[in-house]
């Protein structure tokens, strides 16, 4: 038994690693999906990297999984999205995440997560709270547009809707946001929202 119980323990972790990994590509797929059939979504800004939220809660998430979709270590996601990054001709994909007892993946291309290895992305303790918590925040009322001036919006992460529901966030004080952008090459970052049950797109230009 104190021969085997380690090896259980390694082998019950891995198995959990690897239901992460399969939950994060089982989102990409779904996001790829959902951009190749939507014509709403209007994602055609090749400097823009696109956040899209997805998880199992239906009010704030762009994708939700029929099955599953929680992760394997803790039910909640303290966030999870989809990068998506528009080429001129197609699209790149990619993922970070971070769950409840802060196992979690980086900023990853998708390639990296259909690997052999690609459990390996697993991080646990993965405490990233600080980093990412103040870039992916839900949209707020506004009652008049950001300026540019005292926004930075070029320099930002925006979400609008109907001239009425704005958000907007700086992004230079955020070495997280600073990280995905300099790894995809793009100047801004847009954070996808959820209204009415639909995945919205639409941003201050």
């Amino acid at each position: 038994m104190i021969i085997a119980i380690p090896s259980v323990t390694e082998y019950i972790q891995q198995s959990r690693k690897n239901a992460y990994v399969n939950t994060a590509v089982q989102y990409i797929s779904a996001a790829q999906n959902l951009v190749n059939s939507n014509t709403d979504l209007n994602l055609f800004d090749t400097e823009v990297l696109y956040l899209m939220p997805v998880g199992h809660n239906k009010n704030t998430s762009c994708i939700t999984l029929e099955k599953g979709g929680q992760s394997p270590f803790n039910d909640m996601w303290v966030y999870s999205y989809v990068g998506i990054v528009y080429t001129g001709t197609g699209y790149n994909y990619f993922y970070t995440s971070m769950d409840g007892s802060k196992e979690g993946i980086e900023f990853l291309d998708y390639n990296f997560l259909t690997g052999d290895e690609a459990s390996d992305y697993v991080i646990p303790s993965f405490d990233q709270t600080d980093k990412y918590s103040s870039v992916f925040y839900w949209i707020y009322n506004g009652g008049s547009r950001p300026s540019a001036n005292s926004k930075g919006r070029d320099k930002a992460i925006c979400y609008a809707l109907d001239g009425g529901v704005y958000g907007c966030q700086v992004l230079s004080n955020d070495a997280g946001l600073t990280a995905m952008l300099n790894k995809t090459g793009k100047r801004k970052a847009v954070l996808l929202g959820v209204v009415d049950g639909k995945c919205i797109s639409e941003v201050l230009s």
